[in-house]
């Protein structure tokens, strides 16, 4: 289950800066449509983007359920 807010902790923001732009851009972007509106990334993310981003949503929901405790 998703949590209804979602912390974007150090980690999220270093992993995320970390990135080239060319990646970082729709990363973000795929992440903020996932967590506000539910949208699917699959379409609009590479292979590789998606392998990135499937790791810092899960570094996102993570300590979401951390802060929630």
């Amino acid at each position: 289950m998703m949590p209804s807010t979602y912390q974007f902790s150090d980690r999220v923001n270093k992993s995320l800066n970390s990135l080239p732009a060319d990646m970082k851009s729709p990363i973000e972007e795929a992440l903020i449509a996932e967590m506000t509106t539910g949208e699917s990334p699959e379409s609009v993310l590479t292979p590789v983007q998606m392998i990135v981003y499937l790791m810092i949503r899960d570094y996102a929901r993570r300590d979401s359920r951390r802060a929630a405790v």
